[in-house]
C-alpha cells in the first residue's frame, strides 16, 4: 500500500513516514501541499495522511483537488 504523508512541519511528518515504513508501507513524505500533488498525480496513492492546516497550500484546497480520485475520511 502506498501512502502519501503532507505534513509542513518536517519533525513531525518524519515520525510519521518512519512509523508506517516500520510497518511495512511504502511512504512518500512531502513537505508542501504543491510537491503533495504532485506525487499524488505522478503515483499510484492510496491513502493520503494530511495536515489540513498547511501554511500556504492549505489542505482543504488540496481535499478539492483529489477528492475525485481518494476518499476523503474526516474525524
Amino acid at each position: 500500500m502506498n501512502v502519501l504523508v503532507i505534513e509542513d512541519e518536517e519533525r513531525v511528518a518524519d515520525i510519521m513516514t518512519k512509523y508506517l515504513e516500520k510497518e511495512g508501507y511504502k511512504v512518500y513524505t512531502c513537505y508542501t501541499g504543491r510537491s503533495g500533488l504532485d506525487v499524488f498525480f505522478e503515483n499510484k496513492i492510496d491513502v493520503v495522511l494530511l495536515d489540513l492546516m498547511l501554511q500556504i497550500f492549505k489542505g482543504k484546497k488540496y481535499v478539492k483537488r483529489c477528492a475525485k480520485y481518494l476518499m476523503c475520511i474526516f474525524s
